[in-house]
């Protein structure tokens, strides 16, 4: 999969589960942008896990703060498959 295709469907997930109304790029960030609480951020890891059928350790997901660092990681996920 490429990393535009991981994105948008990073960006679906923004839009559609949480109602974010901007442009998703790489520094969109998930508290400050889209307005994510720390719930709203797991859960959000969640979705991502289950979309791409990849599993992020806790230690790994304290590390996403922006939907480029989430696309990024699910790269890294999926390269490892």
């Amino acid at each position: 999969m490429k990393r535009d295709e991981v994105m948008a469907v990073i960006s679906s997930i923004l839009k559609n589960e949480y109602d974010y109304k901007g442009d998703v790029s790489d520094e969109t960030h998930l508290i400050q942008d889209a307005s994510l609480d720390s719930l709203d951020t797991v859960e959000f890891i969640m979705k991502v896990e289950k979309e791409f059928d990849i599993s992020v350790a806790d230690s790994e997901a304290e590390k996403v703060s922006t939907a480029g660092q989430a696309c990024d990681l699910v790269m890294a996920k999926l390269e490892k498959k």
